[in-house]
């Protein structure tokens, strides 16, 4: 049994709403952390790269988490453009484009993966 489904007690779905969304923003805070503190000593094609994958992942990851409290194309919009400054902050201001390919690599996966999973759960409501 779905602990999201409408038999259940209001008390207990809000609940479980709340759960999931604190799961949620727990992943963004643990990647942001893992991304930030993880650099690789490598040449600059490598760093690039590991940037470049750090910040799509923090996009799609905002994109998750924002989708819940506010509609999907502004999540997007703020996910690319959040997780293109916290990398920036976090990481180097050098490799900004790299940077900006990967927050926008990960909302261009996250868009059309979070709007799946939307109409799944609306076709079960």
């Amino acid at each position: 049994m779905n602990a999201l489904e409408d038999n259940e007690p209001p008390a207990k779905r809000n609940l479980a709403l709340c759960v999931i969304v604190v799961l949620r923003w727990a992943l963004v805070a643990g990647w942001f952390a893992f991304s930030a503190l993880v650099q690789p000593g490598a040449e600059d094609p490598v760093r690039a790269v590991s940037q470049s994958l750090a910040s799509a992942g923090l996009a799609f990851l905002l994109v998750n988490a924002l989708w819940q409290h506010m509609p999907l194309k502004r999540a997007c919009l703020v996910g690319a453009i959040a997780a293109c400054g916290l990398n920036l902050l976090a990481l180097s201001p050098d490799s900004w484009l790299a940077i900006a390919i990967g927050s926008v690599a990960g909302v261009l996966v996250g868009y059309p993966v979070i709007q799946r999973i939307d109409r799944l759960i609306a076709s079960r409501r």
